[in-house]
């Protein structure tokens, strides 16, 4: 079947073309003192249409304009006004360090940056103070009127007033003239594995994955769909499906104020269709399971039940099978007034459907969730593909799985060393990006002159052609003795545990795997009151709090099944958690192995020192070994 774009040229004609169909309906809502204010379709095409005309004598073809800031009104304004200048909207995570903005205005060279508040400002200022923004000319600022030296700065309200009146003809001019081949966006990765690169993506890139996705979010919802915006919009994956998709197909939008009042904004906001990474399902997950460990042996036993018949909901529904009369009419509607009911209003009560990308989920989250009323719906994809690769259909999900690739995308497995069916997964189609900007050398690695797209990830296909991912290529594990092992299944089972928050699996070069796991110092004081928790050192040297977390490597252990090489032999507990402020984590959540690594190696080297450099070993306070009976 040939692609074909949806029924519009490129991604600026999208609103346009929604505004006309349905000026009146609510496109936006935006939480005030007095509640949350509407938007309609209408008036979010007039605001862009005057911010698209303040910023046409700013803004020339593909040139390239960066944009820092939170989710916001007007940062979707400013992504479609862009867009229908013919210009290249380059999105910056807005919990970026200073160095990171300066790395992304100085590689795409931009002269213009839009950005939210003073919080923002200020990093432009110490950049500037310190020279490291040769190129950049001008700031506009959404709200306040701050100024810095040495640069031209406006406020929103004055580059509105600036609008010169025969610009909105220059603007649709503009518009009408934008090939769907030429470039839309630069989104800059992670940089989880060596400094940040511009994905390039085309009009036609996301517009395919648009067309790809409709028919499975019309399938998930019939009628009108009210979603919660709360990943950043600098992420590929809630740009494409919380920005221009909403667009698409006519969502109302909330944007969520932080993630801080996240659980607070679902009941607000009550929507039916939510978007998010694993991490809010987790959250989520571990406060039950926190307080199936924390009450009076009826009260754990009676939750322990309910989860049970969240199980085997999940099965019969997932199953396709008719449950008992017992289950259906007695024991499913108890369980659903004694916990299930609680889970849905966590969400707001109203959610049909959830989404989950970005990393996998547990299968147990997956079960329990969908056990409770919440259908999630997993799917997989990278920046450099625009971002959807594949997605679980929505009456045949299976957990475990990130589903069937979307409509026009080819997939398969490149055979991998040291593996029987995993191999890495190597992709192609429409939505496939250009390459990295201004780096042919690292386009070359993982594009090649047919249009195969290696993704760096490690997995398989099942028996009917269902993508399981195992891991992260460059996250795999080498023994000293020349097993591979996958450290992302083992994180992601020991982070569903209660007890733990974060966990770190290494090993590389090394003779056995080691954790370094953050506690959930919550569920741990429930468990153990008495420790002195104001003395880290205390609470970290606890033989008790030792065995608890050797009880859940245990149990992680035995879950999956693994051979005594596969598992963790050593591990230790850090006083806090990874952060990104820190340069632990990325600001998608994701570990920065190499980071880590450094910062912990010498508590690494204690734990399983290298072959090379092994002596005896010696016992250090914050340890436990796991018994080799295990």
């Amino acid at each position: 079947m040939p692609y074909s774009t949806p029924s519009v040229p490129h991604l600026a004609a999208l609103l346009p073309k929604r505004a006309a169909e349905t000026p009146h309906d609510t496109a936006l809502l935006i939480k005030q003192p007095q509640g949350w204010q509407a938007i309609t379709w209408q008036s979010y095409l007039h605001q862009v249409t005057l911010l698209a005309a303040a910023l046409e004598a700013l803004v020339q073809p593909q040139e390239m304009v960066c944009l820092l800031s939170e989710n916001r009104p007007e940062w979707v304004f400013s992504d479609i006004a862009l867009l229908s200048l013919g210009a290249v909207s380059v999105p910056i995570y807005p919990t970026s360090a200073p160095k990171d903005i300066a790395y992304i205005l100085n590689d795409c060279k931009a002269q213009l940056l839009l950005l939210s508040s003073q919080t923002q400002l200020e990093k432009i200022r110490s950049l500037r103070t310190q020279q490291r923004l040769p190129h950049l000319k001008r700031v506009i600022c959404m709200e306040g009127s701050e100024h810095c030296d040495g640069i031209e700065t406006l406020s929103w309200q004055q580059l509105l007033h600036n609008a010169q009146e025969d610009a909105i003809s220059r603007v649709q001019q503009r518009r009408s003239q934008i090939d769907p081949e030429q470039l839309a966006t630069l989104i800059y990765t992670s940089g989880t594995t060596g400094e940040p690169k511009g994905v390039m993506l085309r009009h036609r890139n996301i517009l395919s994955n648009l067309q790809a996705l409709e028919p499975t979010v019309r399938q998930a919802i019939d009628g009108r769909v009210r979603m919660l915006s709360f990943l950043p919009l600098s992420h590929a994956f809630e740009r494409t499906i919380g920005h221009f998709l909403a667009i698409h197909l006519g969502f109302e939008v909330a944007f969520s104020q932080g993630i801080e009042r996240l659980l607070d904004e679902l009941r607000e906001v009550q929507p039916n269709f939510l978007v998010s990474v694993p991490s809010v399902y987790e959250e989520i997950y571990t406060r039950v399971m926190r307080e199936a460990q924390s009450g009076s042996p009826l009260k754990d036993n009676t939750l322990q039940w309910c989860l049970e018949i969240g199980r085997q909901r999940a099965r019969y529904l997932l199953s396709r099978q008719e449950p008992g009369f017992l289950f259906e009419r007695i024991q499913l509607p108890l369980a659903d007034r004694l916990l299930f009911q609680r889970v849905r209003e966590m969400f707001g009560g109203k959610l049909r459907y959830a989404i989950s990308g970005g990393a996998p989920l547990s299968r147990d989250i997956i079960e329990f969730l969908i056990g409770a009323g919440v259908h999630v719906i997993e799917g997989y994809g990278l920046s450099e593909t625009g971002p959807v690769l594949t997605v679980n259909p929505i009456h045949a999900v299976r957990p475990g799985t990130v589903g069937r690739p979307i409509p026009h995308v080819e997939l398969k497995i490149v055979p991998e060393l040291g593996y029987e069916i995993e191999g890495e997964i190597v992709v192609r189609g429409p939505n496939i990006m250009a390459g990295y900007f201004q780096k042919e050398d690292e386009t070359r690695q993982i594009l090649d002159a047919e249009g195969w797209l290696r993704t760096g990830d490690i997995g398989y296909l099942d028996a009917d052609g269902y993508l399981v991912i195992t891991d992260r290529k460059k996250d795999l594990i080498k023994l000293a003795t020349g097993k591979y092992i996958a450290p992302q299944p083992l994180e992601r089972h020991l982070k569903t545990h209660p007890l733990i928050r974060q966990a770190v699996v290494l090993g590389d070069r090394r003779l056995y795997c080691i954790a370094l796991l953050v506690p959930n110092l919550d569920t741990l004081r429930s468990q153990i009151p008495d420790i002195p928790w104001n003395h880290t050192s205390a609470w970290l040297r606890d033989p008790r709090v030792l065995r608890l977390f050797q009880q859940a490597i245990d149990e992680t252990h035995q879950r999956l099944e693994l051979g005594r090489w596969e598992q963790i032999k050593r591990f230790a507990l850090l006083p806090a958690p990874l952060s990104q402020a820190n340069g632990e984590l990325t600001p998608t959540q994701k570990l920065k192995r190499r980071v880590i690594e450094a910062r912990y190696k010498a508590l690494i080297d204690e734990l399983a020192p290298l072959p090379e450099t092994r002596s005896s070993q010696t016992n250090i306070p914050l340890l436990r070994q796991t018994p080799a009976s295990s």
